[in-house]
């Protein structure tokens, strides 16, 4: 005998759960892209000068050299993390915007990929921050404040999954 399960209903509303999830996902791109571009992930300061280190350079552009793999495993990890976040963030746009789109495939996704973002970003910065020679800097902490309004977004998004009455198996 089939079993009587309701249609998933989606309320979407900019002031209710999904505009939620949409201004953290907005928050979150906004941060990460902002810590993702700067130098400022690890400070070294002594008397006479500092050297600020990023992802990618440090400001007095000293090339990294090949016994960095550590730094090569946190580039990754992050990159992959900040496209999970853009998909994140289109996912979220199309399930608040397209009426075409399948609900319940683009919102079970947008938590899949949440969730995702967030591992990729929590072992990317622990790579960095457990290797890092210098002290961490405003950048780092700007990746994790990231994540947190990630895992917040996916938390949400999940409520909004139970609340649309969508089941996943």
């Amino acid at each position: 005998m089939p079993s009587k399960r309701s249609p998933a209903v989606h309320n979407i509303s900019f002031c209710g759960l999904t505009g939620a999830i949409f201004v953290l996902l907005t928050a979150s791109v906004i941060l990460y892209i902002e810590a993702f571009v700067t130098t400022s992930w690890a400070v070294r300061e002594n008397d006479t000068s500092a050297e600020f280190e990023g992802l990618w350079q440090t400001c007095s552009y000293v090339p990294r050299g090949p016994e960095n793999s550590w730094l090569k495993t946190s580039q990754v990890l992050i990159s992959l993390g900040f496209f999970c976040l853009i998909a994140s963030f289109i996912l979220s746009t199309i399930y608040m915007t397209a009426n075409r789109a399948s609900k319940n495939v683009t919102i079970t996704s947008l938590a899949f990929v949440c969730f995702v973002t967030v591992v990729f970003v929590v072992i990317g910065v622990t790579v960095f921050g457990t290797h890092s020679l210098h002290r961490l800097s405003w950048s780092f902490g700007v990746t994790i404040a990231s994540a947190v309004l990630t895992f917040l977004a996916g938390i949400l998004t999940i409520l909004q999954l139970h609340r649309s009455n969508v089941r996943i198996c």
